[in-house]
């Protein structure tokens, strides 16, 4: 998972550098002020990629500890901190096992990070483990595989990917590389 989201990341890190030049940080601001426990502090951005949820919840004037399993990401996050100027604490860390104390945040968000992981419970019980009382854990996710399912949502798919490469291009080996990449994890998984 890791590699697939190394070889990724200075792709993804354009994206998201896009995204927060939008009018979604805006809307993404005042949601998260509004679903945050009151007197929340420290914030816990799961799976953080470049940094698109610790920047804003930085702005917010939060303490944000971001981590991630991919060193590329987090490469592309300490670039776009310090075209922010945000100060925020990174950290490369396995999210089925996260390596903090009982209670340590008054808050979690995380975006577009489920549908990656092999045990979704195992990572929400470490979740709640790290949450103090009365905390909140912010989920934020999509079904990414519904177009396999439902043929018109295939084809935006399939027309949003194509403007994607022709505004980023592609750093992927291949989509066969990251095809047998996901099988063999997928196969990995379901032998455990």
């Amino acid at each position: 998972m890791a590699r697939y989201w190394s070889q990724d990341a200075e792709n993804y890190g354009n994206i998201i550098e896009g995204e927060l030049s939008s009018f979604r940080v805006g809307a993404w601001q005042r949601l998260l002020k509004e679903k945050m426990p009151a007197g929340a502090k420290k914030i816990l951005d799961l799976g953080c990629g470049p940094g698109f949820f610790f920047i804003i919840l930085y702005k917010l004037g939060y303490d944000v500890t971001a981590v991630d399993c991919s060193e590329g990401m987090l490469e592309q996050a300490r670039t776009m901190m310090g075209k922010v100027g945000a100060r925020v604490t990174l950290q490369q860390m396995d999210i089925n096992h996260l390596a903090f104390e009982d209670g340590t945040f008054d808050a979690i968000v995380s975006r577009n990070v489920t549908w990656t992981l092999s045990d979704p419970w195992l990572v929400y019980g470490e979740c709640l483990r790290v949450l103090k009382s009365g905390g909140r854990f912010l989920l934020f996710d999509a079904n990414w595989h519904m177009p396999l399912y439902d043929e018109q949502m295939a084809d935006r798919a399939e027309k949003r990917r194509l403007e994607c490469l022709e505004r980023y291009g592609d750093a992927l080996e291949s989509s066969d590389d990251i095809t047998e990449q996901w099988k063999s994890l997928v196969n990995w998984s379901s032998k455990e």
